[in-house]
């Protein structure tokens, strides 16, 4: 679980550094992640949701409240085709 911030070290396969996390009491994560082939992404996502970086990973918020977020990391994606976000009051990335 996250509370706060949080930087997440990333192995060298999945083609991104500097991955820095927040949690926002009631139920908002925001990131910051720099990835080689798409540079800095950052985003938001309210409530439970996935964030998908573009060729690297997944990673699934399967709760996400006022006391923190729980984190799923999900193996190394296989979609070139765009950096995604979806969570179940609203989410944002760019």
């Amino acid at each position: 679980m996250i509370t706060g911030e949080v930087t997440i070290p990333m192995a060298r396969k999945f083609d991104c550094t500097t991955f820095i996390m927040r949690h926002a009491a009631p139920h908002k994560v925001s990131f910051s992640v720099d990835c080689a082939e798409t540079g800095v992404v950052n985003g938001y996502v309210l409530g439970k949701g996935t964030i998908r970086l573009a060729n690297s990973v997944a990673i699934e918020i399967d709760r996400n409240d006022s006391a923190g977020a729980v984190l799923h990391f999900l193996p190394k994606t296989d979609d070139p085709g765009r950096n995604k976000a979806s969570g179940e009051f609203g989410a944002s990335i760019g």
